[in-house]
């Protein structure tokens, strides 16, 4: 791992609402974003440059994960910003988390097809597309063109929204009035 190579990092949490499967992840916000979509829920995150950022060496990143308990969090969250700018970051940070046992889950709003494969060899989970504000819907994800993209069995399929348990959940508590 190179020692020069950083990111812009505005926080890292843990949530139980990331993860479409809703399992206890840790959560990474990247700065840096191309795509500016209209009412963007994290617009502050589009300037890579943003007094919210801290450049932090991958290493940093990399090491910190490998200090989560595995018991208590099971995927690692990649929201931002757009990991998508950060081909490079992205593959050793996703890389050291999966070393660590933990599933990877990216958001991005670049087209699964025009990824490179550093962004899908360790990852588990995409979230592609750039939020419409025209295609806004009240399930996950926020929008009719935005896709979710599973590994399974090394294969890349696209999940049925309305078969994650984040969607299922929201209908029990009267959210998703789209399902």
């Amino acid at each position: 791992m190179t020692n020069d190579l950083t990111i812009p990092i505005a926080k890292y949490e843990i949530s139980f609402i990331d993860d479409p499967y809703l399992r206890p992840s840790f959560v990474i916000y990247c700065c840096g974003c191309p795509h500016r979509c209209k009412n963007c829920q994290n617009k502050e995150l589009q300037d890579a440059a943003s007094p919210l950022c801290t450049q932090v060496q991958v290493e940093d990143v990399c090491n910190y994960i490998k200090t989560i308990d595995k018991g208590l969090i099971d995927c690692i969250v990649y929201l931002g910003g757009d990991f998508g700018l950060y081909k490079q970051q992205y593959y050793l940070i996703s890389k050291t988390a999966k070393e660590c046992g933990f599933q990877n889950i990216l958001y991005t709003g670049y087209k699964f097809e025009n990824l490179d494969y550093k962004f899908k060899k360790y990852t588990d989970i995409i979230i592609d597309g750039k939020y419409k504000e025209g295609q806004k819907q009240n399930i996950f994800p926020a929008s009719k063109n935005q896709r979710v993209w599973q590994k399974i069995l090394n294969n890349w399929v696209i999940i049925n929204p309305i078969d994650l348990p984040i969607n299922k959940e929201q209908a029990k508590q009267g959210g998703a009035d789209e399902i």
